[in-house]
């Protein structure tokens, strides 16, 4: 059996290595490429995001997020990576729901309603994505090299003194 001074000494030295810096590798922001979809689930289309349904409000957030709550807020209201997770856990139940075999109170499978709101917190992620990503277009004062006032048509009816 080993004594206290070399198991104190044993500890010292994985303490150090664990101390040690760890060679930090460049990864991609977690906005520039989209996790893969849950299995199954086909994110919504912009015009079923832009429906009369299409931006539901979180009731609640799900387990695995650690982040900042979006309860109580629309899907459009939150961040691509917020809806990934959303999205994660509602496929999840749905496969929960299936495998139970669950229905809703008008006989139809339960996990309809998860896959659906799956699709479109996918369908939200991918346009929040696609307007963070989005260059805004030039704005009526903005010009390329030139004075604001270069394209004005007319000239004042009075004498400037310039």
């Amino acid at each position: 059996m080993s004594t206290i001074e070399e198991r104190l000494s044993a500890l010292e030295a994985r303490v150090a290595q664990l101390e040690k810096p760890r060679a930090v590798t460049a990864a991609a922001p977690r906005t520039a490429a989209p996790a893969a979809a849950p299995a199954g689930i086909v994110a919504a289309t912009d015009a079923e995001c832009t429906g009369q349904y299409g931006d539901p409000e979180i009731r609640k957030d799900p387990p695995r997020w650690s982040g900042e709550s979006f309860a109580g807020r629309r899907f459009s209201q939150t961040s691509p990576e917020y809806l990934e997770c959303l999205a994660g856990f509602k496929a999840w139940a749905a496969a929960k729901d299936d495998a139970e075999g669950a229905i809703d109170s008008q006989g139809r499978p339960k996990s309809h309603w998860a896959k659906k709101d799956a699709a479109l917190a996918l369908g939200w992620a991918r346009r929040l994505r696609n307007i963070a990503t989005t260059p805004e277009p030039p704005g009526p004062n903005d010009t390329a090299g030139g004075s604001p006032d270069d394209d004005i048509p007319f000239a004042p009816p009075f004498d400037l003194g310039c």
